[in-house]
């Protein structure tokens, strides 16, 4: 996240309820994997899977 950004405790707290509420479980890893894969633009994304897919 952008330095300076901070999220209230209600997105924070709705953020949580979607996760729970939904019976999802979601590791710290998986959360960290995902924000550095979509902190990418979507065209790099789409190169590396493209790429990952020929390997």
């Amino acid at each position: 996240m952008a330095k300076g950004i901070r999220l209230t405790d209600e997105f924070k707290q709705d953020a949580v309820a979607q996760v729970v509420e939904r019976g999802y479980a979601v590791s710290t890893k998986s959360l960290y994997t995902w924000k550095a894969q979509f902190s990418k633009p979507a065209r790099v994304r789409d190169a590396e899977l493209i790429r990952d897919d020929l390997f």
